[in-house]
């Protein structure tokens, strides 16, 4: 289990990424990576294609480790998605959730989910302009995951097993260079790879203001 006991002091005097931060994105980022490695090589949606994860399963411990020391997790946890997560705001309250049995059984790839969200939410609370730089969280998400008690989000580790997914896998580019720039032990081009996640965080955030713009013009249209 992560210690998160020092980081939102930290977070006071070093600004928005501090090393605390980051260090327990890359603890994280290693512990998926190896998450990754466990599962099945057939193809689904939204994973890594087999061949991916061959090349990755190919890797050194300390390529890996390399991958992993991105300024940005590795997973998603769809905080992109605003609907999804005020759809699940209004499904639960508190007295619903001990009523129900979870979906998922225990398991190694839940638990590290349960772990992610707990630190998302720490950052959410501590330092809200953090989780747009490491997670691509919009504000409306972040203040909505702040407010939720620890008891939500085991829930929502417990019945969205595969909510724990890797960022981009679609993009052509991002995973096959930060792969290839970590096994050739290249700082330059493990550099550019790194940045390319960056940007697309910021093509998220931007596409997330915009919906967000969208959403109160047409509601402000509705109620004038």
């Amino acid at each position: 289990m992560l210690d998160l006991t020092h980081t939102n002091a930290s977070s006071r005097h070093h600004g928005v990424l501090t090393s605390g931060y980051l260090a327990r994105i890359h603890e994280l980022n290693r512990e998926y990576l190896q998450v990754l490695l466990a599962e099945p090589r057939v193809p689904r949606f939204g994973c890594l294609p087999p061949s991916l994860l061959d090349r990755l399963e190919a890797l050194s411990p300390t390529a890996r480790d390399a991958m992993a020391e991105c300024p940005y997790a590795l997973y998603s946890l769809r905080f992109d998605d605003a609907g999804f997560w005020e759809a699940l705001g209004e499904q639960w309250d508190a007295q619903s959730l001990g009523q129900r049995p979870a979906r998922s059984a225990p398991s190694a790839a839940r638990s590290l989910c349960e772990v992610a969200l707990f630190l998302a939410w720490h950052v959410a609370v501590c330092n809200p302009l953090a989780t747009g730089l490491l997670y691509g969280m919009p504000p409306g998400v972040a203040q909505g995951l702040a407010r939720r008690p620890l008891r939500w989000l085991q829930r929502v580790a417990a019945d969205y097993p595969d909510l724990m997914m890797p960022r981009w896998p679609t993009n052509r580019c991002f995973w096959p260079n930060l792969i290839d720039a970590a096994g050739g032990g290249d700082a330059q081009r493990l550099r550019m790879a790194r940045l390319l996640g960056s940007q697309l965080i910021a093509a998220e955030l931007d596409a997330a203001q915009a919906r967000s713009a969208r959403r109160r013009m047409m509601l402000a249209r509705a109620t004038s």
